[in-house]
């Protein structure tokens, strides 16, 4: 594992937007995958990510969203989660969120460990809890529970995936992807 004490960009996915869901309560992948090749992930290790985008045209029944992030695709493992954050009723476009997540290896090897918290942050108008941090806590658990380390396997290639999930399939509501970052912090 590298030692250096600087920052290190993996993903810089800025020129394209992620995935546009639309109207579905089924759980999907915002942004390309990025793949972590096996062996990487060391103990000690710390990836960050920063993610933005932006919801359009919550209307009728606003429900919740549950952001993730998941080891091994958008059926893998669940690193972190945000609670269901409950929406206003707008009418607006383009309502920005932000997502920031720091993942750090416990122990490597065929089944080793991550811990990962983070937050989640919308746009004051479209949050209904008046733009609270929303906090992504580890093992799975919504943003109350205690982060705990979470069991993964670093001995092959693994897709690393930002998730959102709505509560209700509202017609003409979206959730955009529109820039990602993935960085080595050592």
């Amino acid at each position: 594992m590298s030692r250096q004490y600087w920052q290190e960009s993996i993903a810089d996915e800025q020129g394209i937007n992620g995935t546009a869901i639309a109207a579905t309560t089924t759980e999907t992948v915002l942004f390309p995958d990025n793949t972590i090749p096996n062996g990487y992930m060391r103990d000690g290790r710390k990836l960050r990510i920063t993610a933005w985008g932006k919801f359009s045209n919550v209307i009728t029944t606003p429900g919740t969203t549950t952001f993730r992030i998941r080891w091994g695709g958008v059926a893998g493992t669940i690193i972190a989660q945000s609670s269901a954050i409950s929406l206003n009723i707008l009418a607006e476009t383009d309502l920005m969120f932000k997502i920031e997540c720091d993942i750090t290896v416990r122990a490597n090897g065929g089944s080793g460990s991550v811990l990962a918290m983070g937050l989640v942050t919308l746009a004051a108008q479209l949050a209904a809890n008046n733009n609270q941090p929303n906090f992504m806590g580890s093992a799975g658990g919504a943003s109350t529970n205690t982060p705990a380390a979470v069991t993964v396997t670093f001995n092959a290639d693994t897709a690393l995936s930002v998730t959102a999930q709505s509560s209700v399939n509202t017609a003409g509501t979206t959730i955009t992807g529109m820039e990602y970052t993935l960085e080595a912090l050592n």
